[in-house]
């Protein structure tokens, strides 16, 4: 009562309306699930194969409603991966949009009803308003639908869902096949039942432990709040970027003003993180940074995750969604499961820094397990560029970060230091997506630590390409097709139009982590498929799969997830080797299986 999220959380709401549309006959047909126990439509989903918007949502409600065998279509999903190969950008989209309506008599307002949020989403108002120039009011969709009699104008809404989900659905259907969209969008399709699964099983939370973290958090964030408060005057508000910039304007000697990055928009000195970054040295920079990170994680992480626990199970049930990102990675918010801070380092830990992955706990009796892909990335861009070198390393089981070390450096394997293998992450990962020797520079710093002059990044760049030589060609064989045609795609087909301003590195970016998602995604399918009721998917972050299970039965799900994920990517990639593929671990947290 009085809660404005129960009615989409499954576990605080129940089903009140079914409605079908026909499209053989034209009828939309309706049903109160308060005079028929919904059970008895099981008959329906077992023989039929029906189409939702946003399936993910219904499945989770029909499956804890008993129901099971459902056949989801999803025009949601149809929609982002649609949107994605036609249109590179929201803007390309529109004005393709209102050439279409002025050249049918200028009808169509329908972009006119969207706000700017419901312009970039992927709402049924959205996909209804641009592909059918319909406008769909909401209003009724928060109506009380538990009162009965239901008045006409809820029926008439429902009725129009059901009728406006059928009309996109067959446009997108189309779409899609001319868009070669099917093997991606079936994969997708068939990973809504373990994603509606993991949801729905959600994760156990230590409370009281975080608790702890977020007094922790508020303290060190009021100290660093005193020491900043010093250096800018005691009555700055250090979340204003004005403030801040105007103090950098005043204060900093004209040596840094002059190279100081700026707002191409005000001319501003610019105060984000990547940029303070950038000056470390200076003594003001460390704290206003530690504070800036302090106060993101306790808005991100703080006492909202604990508000998230449902007061039905006492467990946190993350959203996920899928095919929504334009690269195909399964996506998480409200919380985001799958963006949590970096684990600390040994020393950081000593030092008394928290991890938040220690929160997320298995229940009493039970383990959790880790299953990682071991370089995802880099295999993938190995596989699809068939690099010698890179194809080699992974066949002999070695680490590609410590092999690119070696040769960059000069020396063995074993003698590859800690600093020898940052900077090679650095050149790896940055390299790998497209970056240049300008952009490595303030990659391998922002994301390693690793100090480079412009001349150092040069001569790396030039050595780690004649290292790779298979990887180069195939970068610039898919950036002549990205110039010429505008295109990309990944290992099954998810085609992506580019902007000509960033085709050059997203026409590499896209394919290696597009086709690494698809891996992760159909082990998805391939775990649920044989997983024992007693285990329990809970949590999938980009290459990393988290499973609850007995204390008894870890050995003997590892085992399950270590081969499904090997011919996950045996589906993807059927040249692959599985040599070190996959690291498992277990332990009573996440961070101890991470």
């Amino acid at each position: 009562e009085n809660d404005p999220v129960a009615g989409l959380d499954p576990y605080r709401s129940f089903v009140s309306l079914l409605q079908f549309y026909d499209p053989a006959t034209s009828v939309c047909y309706m049903f109160d699930t308060k005079r028929l126990p919904i059970k008895m439509f099981q008959p329906v989903f077992t023989a039929k194969r029906v189409i939702c918007h946003n399936a993910l949502f219904d499945l989770q409600h029909m499956m804890h409603a008993g129901l099971t065998d459902l056949k989801f279509d999803d025009s949601m999903m149809l929609y982002s991966a649609v949107r994605a190969a036609e249109y590179a950008s929201l803007e390309e989209e529109e004005a393709q949009l209102e050439q279409e309506w002025e050249a049918h008599e200028g009808e169509g307002q329908a972009l006119d009803w969207l706000n700017k949020g419901e312009r970039y989403g992927a709402s049924l108002r959205t996909v209804v308003a641009k592909l059918l120039g319909i406008r769909v009011d909401k209003e009724l969709q928060t109506s009380d639908w538990t009162n009965r009699p239901l008045s006409r104008e809820q029926i008439l809404y429902a009725a129009q869902d059901s009728w406006t989900t059928w009309e996109v659905g067959r446009i997108l259907f189309e779409r899609a096949k001319n868009n070669n969209l099917a093997k991606v969008y079936a994969l997708n399709r068939e990973a809504l039942h373990p994603v509606a699964h993991m949801i729905l099983n959600g994760c156990e939370i230590d409370a009281a432990a975080h608790r702890k973290n977020i007094k922790k958090w508020k303290e060190e964030k009021d100290a660093l709040h005193i020491q900043v408060l010093k250096i800018f005057g005691g009555d700055a508000n250090i979340r204003s970027t004005t403030q801040i910039s105007n103090w950098l304007e005043k204060n900093l000697p004209l040596k840094y003003q002059q190279t100081w990055p700026r707002s191409e928009k005000t001319g501003r000195m610019k105060s984000d993180a990547r940029t303070l970054d950038m000056f470390m040295h200076l003594a003001f920079v460390e704290p206003l940074l530690e504070y800036k990170w302090r106060e993101k994680v306790l808005n991100t992480y703080g006492q909202s995750l604990l508000d998230k626990i449902s007061p039905v199970t006492g467990r946190l049930h993350g959203s996920f969604t899928l095919l929504y990102t334009a690269t195909g990675r399964l996506s998480s918010r409200n919380p985001n499961l799958q963006n949590m801070p970096r684990s600390p380092t040994p020393e950081e830990k000593e030092q008394g820094a928290v991890d938040i992955r220690e929160i997320f706990r298995a229940r009493q009796g039970y383990k959790l397990i880790g299953a990682d892909y071991n370089q995802i990335e880099l295999r993938t861009a190995a596989e699809l560029s068939r690099d010698p070198a890179m194809l080699r390393a992974y066949i002999n089981g070695h680490d590609l970060h410590a092999v690119t070390a070696s040769r960059i450096r000069g020396c063995s394997l074993d003698r590859v230091s800690k600093a020898d293998r940052q900077l090679a992450k650095s050149l790896n990962f940055g390299l790998l997506f497209g970056l240049g020797a300008r952009g490595l520079v303030e990659y391998a710093r922002w994301n390693y630590g690793v100090q480079l002059e412009l001349k150092q990044a040069y001569g790396y760049y030039r050595d780690f390409f004649t290292l790779y030589a298979g990887y180069a060609g195939w970068q610039k064989t898919r950036r002549d097709i990205a110039m010429a045609e505008g295109y990309t795609w990944t290992k099954l087909g998810k085609f992506r139009k580019l902007p000509p301003e960033k085709a050059f590195t997203r026409a590499v970016n896209h394919p290696v982590q597009g086709s690494a998602a698809e891996v992760v995604i159909k082990a998805l399918c391939n775990i649920h498929k044989v997983l024992p009721d007693y285990a329990k998917m809970i949590n999938v972050v980009h290459d990393e799969i988290l499973i609850e299970c007995p204390d008894s039965k870890v050995k003997e799900v590892s085992a399950i997830m270590h081969h499904e994920m090997e011919e996950a990517m045996k589906f993807v990639f059927p040249k692959a080797t599985m040599n070190k593929l996959i690291e498992l671990k277990s332990g009573q947290s996440w961070a101890e299986a991470h």
